[in-house]
């Protein structure tokens, strides 16, 4: 299924990074407006590469997209958040008021959370990343309070439909990982799947749609084929005891 294309950045977006990261007139703009640049370009960096945390974070454009981490997103974005860091710490010498200063601290702590499994090559070993990277994006956009269980159903039919790409990359990505249970992971799993096919469906079952429904549980039922590949991939992978 071909993939619906994100959205150009607007040139306010690229002021906005040039100013975040020390460009040209940086040095100029007040503390205040760096971070609030600062700001764009992260929500802007969630939107385009990472939609399952800007859910968390409650952007709500981010909620109908599941994106694979691949070997080209891995060095990208270790780079973008190593900037967006620097960046971050930059700021944190300059005099901003309390506020700003407490928003600051939050925006370092979120990128460096986000930045720490690229720097210890969690992605490349830890089967459980790709776990919670699935379950848990596919299960908060069906829990997403204050939106209509047919709106909550449409976004989670978008995000499972690209669980199986997500699972694939996932595969190339753990290819030499040799430090995992595949007993404990395919326990962990199984509990994954069984809410993916059991709280799922109860979740949106107040969408009185049947084709949406439909709709909802043949990617359900692909996203589950999916999984199980992944864990019998697991299983034929797992090092050695």
């Amino acid at each position: 299924m071909p993939r619906r294309p994100i959205p150009a950045l607007p040139v306010a977006l690229a002021l906005a990074a040039a100013l975040a990261s020390g460009g040209a007139g940086a040095a100029q703009a007040p503390p205040a407006a760096r971070l609030r640049a600062l700001e764009t370009s992260w929500r802007a960096h969630l939107l385009a590469a990472r939609p399952d945390l800007g859910s968390r974070e409650g952007l709500a454009h981010c909620d109908e997209r599941l994106e694979p981490i691949t070997e080209a997103t891995l060095a990208r974005d270790a780079a973008r958040l190593a900037a967006l860091g620097d960046s971050a710490a930059a700021l944190a010498r300059l005099p901003l008021a309390p506020r700003d200063s407490a928003a600051l601290t939050s925006l370092r702590t979120r990128i460096e959370r986000e930045a720490a499994p690229l720097r210890d090559d969690t992605w490349r070993r830890d089967p459980g990343a790709y776990r919670a990277l699935v379950h848990d994006a596919v299960m908060d956009v069906a829990r997403r309070p204050h939106v209509s269980p047919c709106e909550r159903a449409r976004r989670a039919l978008r995000r499972l439909r690209s669980v199986p790409e997500v699972l694939r990359a996932a595969q190339v990505n753990l290819a030499a990982a040799a430090a995992f249970d595949p007993d404990s992971e395919t326990v962990r799993w199984t509990a994954a799947m069984l809410d993916l096919r059991v709280e799922l469906p109860r979740l949106v079952g107040e969408c009185h749609d049947p084709e949406r429904y439909a709709r909802l549980v043949e990617a359900d039922t692909l996203a589950l084929d999916a999984a199980r590949r992944f864990v019998a991939f697991l299983r034929v992978r797992a090092p050695s005891r």
